[in-house]
């Protein structure tokens, strides 16, 4: 088990490695801008903290790009580290951690979560950071205490099933229609109609993350 929560967390670890390189490349002409005007302005109060008259007050092209790269490696390196603690901070803390670069997830009751991997178009049921799949291809779900409903997609093209998981006893269940499934939650004590929202909609309102 502790081999398996390893190579998750490695996994996750790379895929943000990669996000990482792929903003540093796109960002970084940004950042060079931004290290010529840090450089720029700066250097008047550089030469008058080290009291260099105004008769030296000069500075080579090289000596001047090195600065600007310089600074703008130095920003870049600070951005995505700053971003990659953010997502990463709270990876040990089952309440707290959102995801990743590459991933997210909410938790629905200790051990499980629902982990969504590169889209938010669909996500899976799992236990907390282990790689096996319990329930695949949630597109929609209600939470009512320990129960977990909703739809999936199926195992061929636009084929929909109703599922059912209890987070009390990882069992999951699956259903042919809503009705099926709506006459289980009432025998289990579920309030009808049910509420279901796409996953995108719940991981967004869940973690109190606002969208335009």
């Amino acid at each position: 088990m502790g081999i398996q929560k390893n190579a998750t967390i490695k996994d996750n670890a790379m895929g943000a490695w990669k996000v990482i390189l792929f903003w540093e490349v796109i960002t970084f002409p940004i950042v060079l801008v931004l290290g010529a005007a840090l450089v720029f302005a700066c250097r008047p109060l550089y030469y008058r903290v080290r009291h260099i008259p105004r008769s030296e007050r000069h500075m080579t092209w090289k000596r001047t790009c090195s600065l600007v790269l310089a600074c703008g490696c130095a920003f870049t390196i600070l951005i995505c580290g700053l971003n990659f603690y953010d997502m990463f901070g709270d990876a040990d803390d089952y309440w707290k951690s959102k995801g990743g670069w590459h991933f997210w997830r909410l938790p629905l009751e200790e051990p499980y979560e629902l982990r969504m991997v590169d889209s938010m178009e669909q996500g899976s049921i799992a236990a907390w950071k282990q790689a096996d799949v319990l329930v695949a291809r949630v597109l929609e779900y209600d939470q009512q205490g320990s129960i977990v409903v909703g739809v999936r997609a199926g195992d061929s093209a636009r084929q929909l099933e109703w599922f059912l998981f209890d987070t009390k006893t990882g069992e999951s269940k699956r259903y042919q229609s809503r009705r099926d499934l709506e006459q289980e939650s009432l025998s289990r004590g579920l309030a009808l109609p049910l509420q279901m929202e796409t996953v995108r909609t719940h991981w967004y309102s869940d973690w109190n993350i606002v969208t335009e």
